[in-house]
């Protein structure tokens, strides 16, 4: 198990995907809750529950989730959400404990795009906000098949300021350049992170835990 869990999390279009990738190049553990749920969403006994729960317009021709319908449940019908939401989130944070205890790294990293909204970040050591200004995220998200301005205004009001994750993350990467500076950005932090973790092992070692509960 490692030393030092640190969760990572930023607005939607940031470039989480980008950093994940950098970090799991220098040989860091990445456990992305949205592929937890990708995962679970493909899972026959998850799609029935979730049809008896949000009804048959959840699933399309092959039996398979209907992303989109989904989409538009999230942004359109607060209750239903909940519905959605009671399902996968006990399920998406069972895997990521399970991931943590199965990880003999110094630290690994968990993606968590909705960490503040959820208020989860008391689980973790540390909290890494990927930041861009909303701009160039909007500019990001519009590359995205069928991702149109109206749908990704949406999104972006069911998700915590950019001004307030920056006042609740300890650690920020700043996406908004070339990247060179985003790999230099994510090694120096590595080794920062490297550092904690080899001194919550002498800590420990004594009998001393800094983990937040």
């Amino acid at each position: 198990m490692p030393k030092l869990v640190v969760a990572m999390t930023g607005g939607i279009g940031s470039g989480k995907t980008t950093v994940s990738e950098i970090f799991a190049s220098l040989g860091i553990p990445v456990i992305d809750a949205d592929r937890i749920v990708s995962d679970l969403l493909a899972s026959l006994p998850i799609r029935q529950l979730i049809r008896r729960h949000l009804g048959r317009g959840c699933l399309d021709r092959q039996g398979l989730i209907n992303r989109g319908f989904l989409r538009q449940t999230i942004m359109a019908d607060p209750s239903r959400r909940k519905r959605l939401e009671g399902i996968l989130h006990p399920r998406v944070w069972q895997s990521i404990e399970n991931g943590i205890k199965k990880s003999d790294a110094p630290y690994c990293l968990v993606v968590v795009p909705l960490l503040f909204e959820t208020g989860q970040q008391h689980r973790f050591d540390r909290t890494l906000i990927i930041d861009a200004p909303d701009y160039l995220r909007i500019r990001r998200l519009r590359h995205r098949p069928g991702w149109n301005l109206q749908h990704i205004r949406t999104m972006l009001s069911l998700q915590v300021s950019r001004r307030l994750r920056l006042s609740l993350a300890q650690d920020r990467i700043e996406n908004h350049g070339t990247r060179k500076q985003l790999q230099d950005q994510v090694e120096k932090l590595d080794r920062f992170y490297r550092q904690l973790a080899a001194a919550k092992d002498v800590q420990d070692s004594f009998g001393v835990s800094s983990r937040a509960s």
